[in-house]
């Protein structure tokens, strides 16, 4: 019976078959378009994480300034995806990426209002750091979760768009 369930694993894994509802090439076409603009979202909140570590109020403001417009145009295109589990995928992900800049943005007022403010400092940096690990983990996961749905064809079409994770 092991050896029956062994190989009809085998051959389901040989004729990519993936986990999920299979993409549509669309699909393909729109991940890609959203992943070059989500570069430069990326891009700034690294620059604004980097700027307020460093106590720049005024680079990290012009950084996240620029992420808002970014974040708007890659959710938007996430939007667009035919095949509903990718685009719970890359929804989610943009919900969680909204999550982290909102967290940013509070902090950037804090550090501008009422730096003083202990209280305030311990809460808006507990809820930056819950986005950042929740961002980190959906990060790590994200790949993975799209790639279930492609063909090895549309892979690696795929492969540049969402490369692997650094910490892989």
């Amino acid at each position: 019976m092991s050896r029956i369930l062994m190989l009809v694993t085998a051959a389901l894994i040989l004729a990519g078959c993936g986990e999920g509802e299979p993409m549509t090439d669309r699909d393909v076409d729109t991940i890609r378009d959203w992943a070059q603009t989500y570069k430069p979202v990326a891009k700034d909140m690294l620059a604004t994480s980097e700027a307020l570590t460093k106590n720049q109020l005024e680079p990290a403001s012009v950084a996240l300034g620029r992420v808002k417009p970014g974040l708007d145009a890659a959710e938007r295109r996430a939007r667009t995806l035919e095949t509903p589990p990718v685009r719970e995928t890359l929804t989610d992900y943009m919900r969680i990426t909204r999550r982290t800049v909102t967290a940013f943005d509070d902090f950037l007022t804090h550090l501008k209002t009422n730096a003083k403010d202990r209280r305030e400092r311990i809460r808006v940096l507990d809820e930056l750091r819950q986005a950042n690990d929740e961002l980190f983990k959906a990060d790590s996961k994200i790949r993975e979760r799209v790639f279930d749905h492609a063909t090895e064809a549309q892979e690696q079409r795929l492969e540049e768009a969402i490369p692997k994770p650094a910490y892989a």
